[in-house]
């Protein structure tokens, strides 16, 4: 599982790292091979997810190695799922605003939201790859036990912080290195990715805050709509 989960990951971001963002967003037909793959894994996997899911429940340590298969799996499905859907969408208008309420809609339950961002502000790009760098950022802060994100546009710069458990600030510099996580659980691929996907708008993720855990995002082009 660990040696498919990373073939897939060096797949997908090593094949799209020397395009330029136009030619990403717009190569819209999935090679034949790749259709092949996706369909021989999918299905294996969401059986065998289920299978262990299914499982009478076991002792803590056995209870342990479980939930790593299955975020194991997780991944994979995700990996797969991200390249497929670059077949299916492509660049569109991407409402910040707009965006961000849709994801408190959808970990809302869990978490209080703060966002400060003009209503009129948007970027060009592809709303299913922009989902999955927002869920991953929002989804550590809920594994690190924060309720409150707040998440602010200054200029070009978003913010992202959470109250959430405080991160050693020495690994500021190693948290989106392939395979680093501060989880025993992780699979250190979710900031990974995430710098790769927004490298494509050419935007730059960092961590500029341990207490409170804050990320930045700068993008190089954000547009204003005046009403």
């Amino acid at each position: 599982l660990l040696l498919l989960r990373d073939n897939l990951c060096d797949f997908l971001v090593k094949h799209y790292e020397n395009y330029s963002f136009e030619e990403w967003v717009f190569e819209h037909n999935l090679s034949e091979t790749w259709r092949e793959i996706a369909h021989d894994l999918k299905t294996p996997l969401t059986r065998l997810r289920e299978t262990i899911l299914n499982q009478e429940k076991p002792n803590k340590e056995k209870e342990n190695i479980i939930n790593k298969i299955i975020k194991d799996i997780d991944d994979i499905l995700s990996l797969i799922n991200l390249g497929i859907k670059r077949g299916q969408t492509g660049v569109t208008k991407i409402w910040l605003f707009s965006f961000f309420k849709k994801l408190e809609d959808i970990h809302g339950r869990n978490i209080q939201f703060e966002i400060i961002v003009p209503e009129n502000v948007y970027i060009m790009g592809d709303t299913q790859y922009l989902k999955r760098v927002f869920n991953n950022i929002i989804q550590n802060a809920k594994e690190a036990k924060a309720t409150k994100v707040k998440i602010e546009l200054k200029n070009k710069q978003l913010l992202i912080q959470n109250n959430g458990q405080e991160l050693s600030p020495d690994i500021r510099g190693k948290i989106f290195e392939k395979e680093f996580s501060t989880k025993a659980n992780g699979s250190g691929l979710g900031l990974y990715i995430a710098q790769k996907i927004l490298s494509f708008y050419n935007a730059k993720i960092e961590l500029i805050e341990t207490k409170p855990v804050t990320f930045s995002i700068c993008f190089k082009e954000l547009y204003h709509e005046n009403n």
